[in-house]
């Protein structure tokens, strides 16, 4: 599947009342409500989001209904994915404000190498305004690499985590940051891979928190074989939050076999519960 468009969203501060409808603040992030990613050049078995604000949606007694639609073209302009517009339908307490929402595309592990264009249309199914978006991101060569980095509050299911989380956390809480492993060599006799992955977390000033990185090797043992149809392994790091402070959490992946190594940084800030 190419793409997907998330009609659930998060609503915010209210936004100056212009009278247009406005696609405002669009950001690459690491998964849904995730920080900023500045890198936008995505591996074939990556996920690219974007996220963005919607402004000047009419409210009613706390309820707005609007629809959105998206199309996805690959590197040659050939439409890959178009969605069905589809109304949908928000309530707030607040009574109105900014809507943040996202949609991703699924970069298949045979995607083409190139620049991929996203359009997307809001529509505010009370006013019938408009409004579109279009981003461009470029799918790199297959390779080995860290995909679909995201942080949780759970483990999720099959298909991934099931609530997401902002890098946003209080002492106390435990969240897990999700990622994938791909592009990696199997041995010739058990035509297994094999990783070592290592995590480490930065203070402001740059400093680990530990003295040495938390470390594990895939497989483990043989009963714990990487299926050899697999071509993009899912991993996960528990974070156990016990200090306030903004951190950057560095994951790195080494393909022991080929040499090849990647490291990713994400984002995470730490806050004492509200009292």
């Amino acid at each position: 599947m190419w793409a997907t468009l998330t009609l659930m969203s998060a609503l915010s501060l209210p936004a100056a009342d212009t009278g247009e409808l406005q696609l405002t603040n669009p950001r690459v992030t690491y998964g849904r409500l995730g920080p900023t990613r500045k890198d936008t050049k995505f591996l074939p078995g990556d996920v690219y989001f974007v996220t963005f604000d919607i402004e000047g949606l009419q409210f009613k007694d706390g309820n707005a209904k609007y629809s959105m639609k998206m199309e996805l073209f690959d590197p040659k302009g050939t439409s890959k994915y178009k969605s069905l517009d589809q109304p949908q339908e928000v309530f707030t307490i607040q009574g109105g404000g900014r809507l943040t929402s996202d949609a991703h595309a699924v970069v298949p592990t045979d995607a083409m190498p190139g620049e991929y264009r996203l359009e997307l249309v809001v529509t505010d199914q009370s006013t019938k305004k408009q409004a579109t978006l279009t981003r461009k991101y470029e799918v790199a060569e297959k390779g080995f690499g860290i995909v679909r980095v995201n942080c949780a509050y759970d483990l999720g299911g099959v298909n991934g985590p099931v609530f997401p989380s902002p890098g946003l956390g209080v002492v106390g809480q435990v969240l897990f940051l999700h990622f994938a492993v791909t592009g990696f060599d199997r041995d010739k006799d058990k035509k297994q891979p094999k990783l070592k992955l290592e995590m480490r977390m930065l203070d402001e000033s740059g400093k680990p928190t530990l003295e040495k990185p938390v470390t594990e090797e895939l497989p483990k043992m043989d009963d714990a074989a990487v299926p050899e149809q697999l071509t993009v392994v899912p991993l996960y790091f528990p974070l156990a939050l016990t200090k306030t402070g903004k951190y950057t959490v560095e994951v790195t992946a080494t393909d022991l076999l080929s040499k090849k190594t990647q490291t990713v940084s994400y984002p995470l800030v730490v806050q004492e519960p509200p009292k």
